[in-house]
């Protein structure tokens, strides 16, 4: 990996958490050196020599910028403005947000596609995720509250990642803020260089508690507009990053092609009711999947009546804990030993 990334900060906890957490990340295009201090890089060899340097604000000297190949970043910790030429990002942003500028500030710097270095990239995993669809015909029946719960116990041993295709989600702490990227922004990345797709998905990933997911469209009308295709290649290419466990996907009849991507989940969890017409939604849209030839997601569905409750959690710890959490638990537990 030729690129290197220099992390200098005379705040030497900061400096520790922060690249602890970057040589986390997989498939970083990046080599990371960090320093506790402006001498310590000045006099470190030419052969490290830095593509972009990331300095604390308290750190920063201009004849830093000498010896750095590319970009200089510098982490605000008062507000400054910075000189000519350098970019600022907030120093105690969420760990996330500043990886996220610093993907960016690489891909400005690497304007031209660099396949040989994609192409020695190796992943120290190679995960093919299960996928865990939720969905019912029959409305009001607590689908993405069941599949967020599934979601939020899984990833507390599973790395997992979590996607809504809902017209209209009905949790806010999901929804993408102002500016903020989110599902159809991934669809756009796809028709770029596969080999980046990895790098731009994590300008996109939110954490929620231990659960990854993507924010969903922010006009359920898009979902309406992208083809059964194109949510099939999205689904390669997120298998294809070999990260996830599992992948949870609160599924809608606003998506073109549900029946094939029902198809390619590896269990199907419906939630339902006693009532007669959820009896007679569920009779009918099993007739349908018969009439088309999709009989074959009939056997791994399972039809689930959930637990009633009074009140949708609103924190994340609520997720796995109370009557909805030990309800999903048993499907975890199922879910492993499958």
């Amino acid at each position: 990996m030729g690129s290197i990334l220099a992390l200098c900060d005379e705040e030497e906890e900061y400096t520790l958490l922060m690249s602890d957490y970057l040589r986390r990340q997989k498939g970083l295009p990046w080599r990371l050196i960090t320093y506790t201090g402006a001498e310590e890089m000045m006099n470190d060899s030419e052969e490290n020599a830095p593509d972009i340097l990331v300095v604390s604000e308290s750190s920063y000297r201009d004849d830093m910028r000498k010896k750095v190949k590319g970009k200089t970043v510098i982490l605000s910790e008062d507000g400054l403005k910075g000189p000519e030429g350098v970019r600022i990002i907030e120093k105690y942003s969420a760990a996330e947000n500043v990886l996220g500028s610093l993907i960016d500030i690489f891909f400005e710097l690497e304007k031209e596609a660099d396949a040989s270095r994609c192409a020695a990239k190796e992943r120290s995993i190679d995960l093919k995720p299960k996928l865990i669809g939720f969905f019912s015909p029959v409305g009001r029946c607590l689908q993405t509250t069941t599949a967020l719960t599934l979601g939020h116990l899984l990833s507390t041993k599973h790395k997992t990642l979590y996607l809504n295709f809902e017209h209209y989600s009905g949790h806010s702490e999901i929804e993408p803020e102002a500016r903020e990227k989110d599902l159809a922004d991934m669809l756009y990345f796809l028709s770029g260089n596969g080999e980046r797709f990895d790098l731009r998905f994590r300008t996109i990933v939110k954490k929620i508690g231990g659960l990854d997911y993507i924010p969903p469209m922010r006009s359920g009308q898009n979902l309406l507009t992208i083809a059964a295709g194109d949510w099939l290649k999205m689904l390669n290419r997120l298998s294809a990053l070999g990260e996830y466990e599992y992948i949870v996907m609160d599924l809608s009849e606003s998506m073109q092609g549900l029946f094939e991507i029902l198809r390619r989940c590896d269990r199907i969890y419906m939630n339902t009711d006693k009532d007669r017409i959820a009896e007679s939604k569920i009779t009918r849209f099993e007739q349908v999947l018969s009439m088309y030839e999709y009989r074959d997601v009939l056997d791994k569905t399972d039809k689930c009546e959930p637990p009633k409750i009074t009140r949708i959690p609103c924190e994340v710890e609520q997720y796995t804990s109370g009557v909805m959490a030990d309800y999903a638990r048993e499907l975890v537990r199922k879910l492993e030993a499958e």
